[in-house]
């Protein structure tokens, strides 16, 4: 029987024995380090190894809060059993993303993931296409710009998410991309649309991630055509003066549109001849993606940089394959 007393010889027996070599053997006689653990069994009939002492990352967290870990424990391993919760990732703790070993720097004042440790994988519970956005507009043959589309989730583990690619199907031509990201409880996921379409129609995204699939669509239309740009009704909504930043757009009235078409984005440059003869781009001007929903109405075009001199800015505006030109007027107060 292993009484109380047999256990304090043995640690005295342990002691000694440092104190003599200034080293210790754990089934081993001749240890070559200060510390040397040999396995008792080889021959898988019994467990072997070393168990470091295992937290929660949120345990890590707390005793951040309470200045536990500092100089004197430069160097301590334990096992994170559970990532710190997103809201608990900072300080110490910021970089507790995942169940695995790390140990604690004190130069760097944080815990360190030994190389190699294994990562939470992400997981939801839903994942909504059904509930999901989309900004900009999708058109045949036109190279999609700032169209993106968010998808919702709910039930996260906080775990981590690489970045990855989809491409459409339905009408092709299309990639959404994800940034890789860490989950929350909830939240959104943000993926980016590039590409040409190939056609009119629906593109549809499959998504797979977390566990959880849905297929998110969106439409792509005609090219927006127009009979007439009317040129001579083409107004500003305010004057634009010398080295100010302007508030202005540019409303140019149409006829003749082809109603549910899209258009994308466009973005103008006005150039003004300077005294030298040589050209530079001075004003800008831009509209936004958008669907046509009137045979007739009114284009807006935002002006979106300022501190220009004073002159003469002449606009090429070109829209539903009609074209014009518009010259802005900036004058001094």
């Amino acid at each position: 029987m292993f009484t109380i007393k047999n256990k304090v010889c043995v640690i005295v027996v342990l002691l000694l024995s440092f104190a003599g070599y200034g080293q210790v053997g754990i089934n081993n006689p001749s240890p070559s380090a200060t510390l040397e653990i040999t396995a008792k069994k080889t021959g898988g009939s019994r467990p072997e190894g070393v168990i470091y002492t295992r937290l929660p990352g949120d345990s890590l967290r707390k005793a951040d809060q309470k200045g536990v870990y500092g100089r004197n424990q430069d160097g301590v391993m334990t096992f994170v059993t559970a990532a710190a919760s997103p809201v608990n990732r900072v300080g110490q703790t910021i970089d507790i993303d995942a169940r695995g070993y790390y140990y604690y720097d004190f130069p760097a004042n944080k815990w360190i993931k030994v190389y190699g440790s294994a990562s939470t994988s992400a997981t939801v519970n839903i994942l909504n296409c059904t509930g999901g956005t989309k900004t900009g507009a999708l058109t045949n043959g036109v190279a999609a710009s700032d169209v993106s589309f968010r998808i919702p989730y709910t039930g996260g583990n906080g775990g981590n998410y690489p970045a990855q690619t989809i491409t459409s199907a339905g009408v092709t031509g299309l990639t959404a991309a994800l940034p890789a990201g860490t989950l929350g409880s909830s939240g959104n996921l943000d993926f980016t649309v590039s590409g040409t379409p190939s056609g009119t129609g629906t593109a549809s995204f499959d998504l797979i991630f977390g566990g959880k699939t849905c297929t998110f669509t969106m439409d792509v239309g005609a090219p927006a055509t127009v009979t007439r740009l009317n040129c001579s009704g083409i107004t500003q909504t305010a004057q634009v003066y010398h080295n100010e930043t302007p508030t202005a757009q540019i409303v140019v009235p149409y006829s003749g549109g082809n109603v549910g078409e899209t258009y994308p984005r466009q973005d103008l440059f006005a150039f003004q001849e300077p005294r030298g003869g040589s050209y530079s781009i001075a004003l800008s001007a831009m509209r936004h993606a958008g669907t046509i929903t009137s045979s007739s109405g009114n284009i807006i075009y935002h002006l979106n940089n300022g501190g220009v001199g004073a002159g003469n800015y002449k606009f090429t505006i070109s829209y539903g394959g009609q074209s014009c030109e518009y010259t802005l007027k900036v004058i001094r107060r």
